[in-house]
């Protein structure tokens, strides 16, 4: 296992390194804390996942086709495998193309970004946890300190998106939030070869026992939790044995963060994507188009019979003569029969099932007989993803309150107490999943800047883009263009100085409206521009150019 960081009084444990996830077993039950166990077993949890790969019977079975194979026929099954496409399509529109996360101090930030990395790792891992969400139901990432030194922003944790299926869950038995032990039970090899099973039990340590939940807000002060490794010999039994002793983890926040894939009432583990009826729809439209292949097969071509000419036998095969004996010998054609369309309908009836179980319709899957052949407006286009849009709402604010938790405890492995880690404003930025109209986005957003009162910061963040860079860049901007203007090129930039001297000069030398009247050019910052000999605009030449010599 991982090492963990140690108080000033804990004795350090030479335990062994994390070996990742393999086949789960079993949680027995222990006695240490009081809990009850939540979450499915490991087998559906399995049984789950070779859904998603498109693996619907038992591992044991030789086909996954509901046909039986026949010899000297080629294999007639058609295995459509819808579950995958829902899955990774939710995905999608959970997280688009990138996931902002940002917060209101700037240590904090240094230390959140270099955990997560840059875009590209950071928006791999968040799209992985997304599959495990769809997929079982729950999410865990386990932060695990760095070997070596202490955790800093230029030795951060490491984020682990853990396996599902070998993690076992124990709560309160009054309360399905409160979390009152984590188990991690894999198996693997010892040095020698030979089976070995391993275990990690996390569990919450409270004296005064006055938790009310597991997030942030809800852990009380004294609150830490206790890491255990057990080892067992073979790959069955219960025979465990301690590896070293208990290792104190000094901090309200476990080193497991967890969180449901989409709201599961009355239950710590969530919902997941591929549901049992899921699974099932997709059996029974394997079944259908399997058929539809298997009369294609056998009826694309009329059989041809003879009656009397006792060819030897009836061969149930396309193009070959089937003899039915008789006096008079006969030789005819046998026309196919099947009614293909009707087979064809149900089989888009059960998609149909599918895209309402599911919330994704066929429109997000990229189905071309539901993609529209006319130009669609913004309201249209978000009406026909009306279901994919809200089971997304739902998954954000659980998954959004995850990824702040997560960084809320790198915060605490890195300095920060939790009161302090509480304090930063951890703000994720989500991107619209739906495809928009530029030109309308930009005039919306500059209706709401005009006259609604929007900051150009949250315009720009909305927009998908970073104000602090975009600042940056306008100052630079500014500055060529004074360094241009210095040296007697380019329109000046207008400083409120300069603009209020401008004002009064134009007050005072004032023409008459009318069609002949020259409008100035615009200056950089919104203002007019005055004529270049206009006495402001040599006084503030005169400024740049001795600005320009230093």
């Amino acid at each position: 296992m991982a090492a963990y960081p140690q108080p000033a009084t804990a004795v350090a444990a030479n335990a062994p390194a994390d070996t990742g996830a393999g086949v789960p077993r079993p949680q027995p039950s222990s006695q240490a804390v009081r809990g009850t166990k939540s979450g499915p077993s490991p087998q559906e949890l399995r049984a789950a996942w070779r859904a998603y790969e498109g693996l619907f019977n038992k591992e044991n079975e030789r086909s996954d086709g509901p046909l039986d194979p026949q010899v000297g026929v080629p294999d007639l099954n058609v295995l459509s495998n819808r579950i995958k496409p829902i899955v990774n399509t939710g995905v999608d529109f959970l997280f688009g193309a990138n996931v902002g996360i940002s917060a209101d101090d700037e240590v904090a930030q240094k230390i959140i970004d270099a955990t997560w990395g840059d875009d590209d790792l950071r928006m791999t891992l968040l799209s992985k946890s997304g599959v495990n969400g769809g997929v079982y139901g729950h999410v865990f990432f386990k932060v695990v300190p760095p070997k070596r030194g202490k955790p800093s922003v230029l030795n951060p944790p490491r984020l682990v998106l853990l396996n599902p299926e070998t993690l076992s869950i124990e709560t309160d038995p009054d309360d399905a939030d409160l979390v009152v032990r984590f188990c991690i039970e894999y198996l693997t090899k010892d040095d020698a070869g030979n089976d070995m099973r391993c275990k990690e039990t996390i569990t919450r340590l409270d004296p005064d026992d006055d938790d009310e939940g597991s997030g942030p807000d809800a852990l009380d002060r004294d609150t830490t939790w206790e890491i255990q490794d057990y080892v067992a010999a073979g790959a069955a039994g219960n025979n465990w044995q301690k590896d070293g002793p208990a290792r104190p983890w000094p901090f309200q926040l476990p080193p497991i963060v967890d969180w449901q894939n989409y709201p599961a009432p009355n239950s710590h583990w969530g919902q997941r994507d591929v549901t049992d009826t899921l699974v099932a729809l997709n059996r029974q439209l394997r079944l259908v188009e399997s058929n539809i292949n298997k009369i294609g097969f056998l009826q694309g071509h009329p059989y041809v019979y003879s009656v009397g000419t006792n060819t030897g036998g009836i061969k149930l095969t396309p193009g070959q003569i089937l003899d039915l004996e008789g006096d008079d010998a006969k030789l005819q054609s046998l026309d196919a029969a099947g009614n293909l369309d009707q087979l064809m309908t149900f089989a888009d009836a059960i998609r149909s099932d599918m895209d309402e179980e599911s919330g994704i319709p066929g429109l997000a899957l990229g189905r071309m007989k539901d993609i529209p052949r006319a130009p669609l407006s913004g309201i249209a286009i978000r009406l026909l993803n009306s279901s994919a849009l809200a089971r997304t709402e739902h998954k954000r604010r659980l998954y959004g309150q995850g990824i702040r938790q997560v960084c809320q405890t790198v915060l605490m492995l890195c300095g920060y107490d939790l009161q302090k880690a509480q304090d930063v404003e951890i703000k994720l930025t989500w991107q619209d999943p739906l495809p928009s109209d530029d030109l309308a986005e930009a005039q919306e957003w500059q209706i709401k800047v005009s006259a609604l009162g929007y900051s150009q910061q949250t315009a720009i963040e909305e927009t998908g883009g970073n104000p602090d860079v975009e600042a940056e860049r306008k100052a630079d901007e500014q500055q060529q263009q004074m360094t241009a203007f210095a040296h007697g090129t380019g329109t000046p930039p207008m400083d409120p100085q300069s603009l209020a001297t401008s004002a009064q000069m134009n007050s005072s030398n004032s023409q008459p409206q009318g069609e002949e009247q020259q409008q100035q050019p615009p200056s950089s910052n919104g203002g007019t521009a005055p004529p270049i000999n206009h006495p402001a605009a040599i006084a503030q030449r005169a400024r740049m150019a001795a600005t320009a010599k230093r």
